[in-house]
């Protein structure tokens, strides 16, 4: 375990740095979990990229499948032949609601966050 979580941080390292944005898909079967990461250094930008791969159910770490600095395009298609292959395996797989982007992110602000407006009596 130790040892892939130092491989995927130095990947992170090696491609300089933390990634900005990513695409998160999360498979299940019976109990167990995989997820599939998709991650750009900078948002609208296509390389460089990676995508990561993880199994938490079993708590053995992230492994980095694969990873681009100029071919662009390359990791998504690999990102969706995986999440294809995982499905054809029997697993359920679905899009997470927070692919946003990462990195300073601020919370929206809502109708509850908003000051009250004076009322006249």
């Amino acid at each position: 375990m130790t040892r892939n979580l130092t491989l995927a941080v130095c990947g992170l390292i090696a491609l300089g740095g933390e990634f900005a944005w990513a695409k998160t898909v999360t498979c299940t079967m019976t109990s167990l979990e995989r997820t599939v990461e998709l991650r750009y250094e900078s948002p609208g930008e296509a390389v460089p990229c990676e995508i990561g791969y993880s199994k938490p159910s079993e708590e053995l770490g992230e492994q980095v499948l694969w990873r681009a600095e100029n071919e662009a395009g390359y990791c998504e298609a690999r990102f969706e032949e995986f999440v294809d292959k995982l499905r054809g395996l029997g697993w359920s797989c679905s899009e997470n609601d927070s692919d946003t982007p990462q990195a300073d992110d601020e919370p929206e602000a809502t109708e509850a966050d908003a000051p009250e407006a004076p009322t006249s009596d």
